[in-house]
């Protein structure tokens, strides 16, 4: 009886195909854009989909990746670099804000002061692995609130005076330190960040980590727009 009076109507396997062929047209057709141009995939547009659930989810990260993207195209035609730093903490965050394009967060900075073992290690990641994921999502947290804060602020505001207020982009792209890519990478595209930043030196030849860096266009793919190094 249970069974019975369950609502699970029937799906018209017509209809079930036509939706599958929609959707792995529109994968075939980002993939298509000029950003992949460098990217070769050992899997097709049907087996990821094929793979989805039936609800479209867009991680935050999808989106700061596209306009980093857009940041790094612009600066590669100007043959321009986007310089930043590693970034601590949330208000250092909204004061990169206001002349910065990018944001940085350092591994090696991260675990000097935001490791879950309260013990610091220097690279090769000599640390917790969510530890970068973790201030990422920590930084990311403090961009929407003062992203939602300057909105309010603003429409509140009457529009003759509303010129007169600042208007920083404080959802600036964050390029995580993924390190060597083992362990951490996965922790990164669920926290919001634009991209991260992974070695290609020896693991002999890592150094302590530097607190400065010039991000140009990377070819790479991955669920949080391109690692590279």
């Amino acid at each position: 009886m249970a069974a019975n009076n369950m609502v699970n109507p029937a799906v018209d396997p017509d209809m079930e195909d036509e939706l599958f062929a929609r959707e792995v047209e529109q994968v075939k057709a980002w993939w298509r854009d000029s950003r992949w141009r460098f990217t070769k995939r050992p899997f097709t547009a049907e087996q990821i989909v094929s793979k989805r659930g039936h609800l479209p989810i867009e991680y935050p990260s999808n989106v700061q990746a596209k306009k980093l993207w857009g940041i790094l195209e612009e600066r590669f035609k100007n043959k321009d670099a986007s310089y930043t730093y590693g970034c601590l903490e949330p208000t250092m965050l909204t004061q990169m804000a206001k002349y910065l394009d990018t944001v940085y967060v350092s591994g090696w900075q991260s675990s000097s002061t935001a490791s879950s073992s309260d013990e610091p290690g220097p690279d090769l990641a000599d640390y917790p692995y969510t530890t970068v994921p973790n201030k990422v999502g920590h930084l990311f947290m403090a961009q929407l609130f003062h992203d939602r804060k300057q909105r309010q602020e603003r429409l509140s505001t009457p529009r003759d005076q509303r010129g007169k207020l600042p208007n920083v982009d404080y959802l600036r792209p964050i390029i995580a330190d993924a390190d060597t890519g083992h362990g951490g990478r996965g922790g990164h595209p669920h926290r919001g960040p634009g991209a991260g930043d992974e070695e290609v030196r020896a693991h002999g030849g890592e150094g302590v980590g530097a607190d400065q860096r010039a991000h140009q266009p990377a070819g790479g793919d991955s669920g949080a727009g391109g690692y590279h190094g």
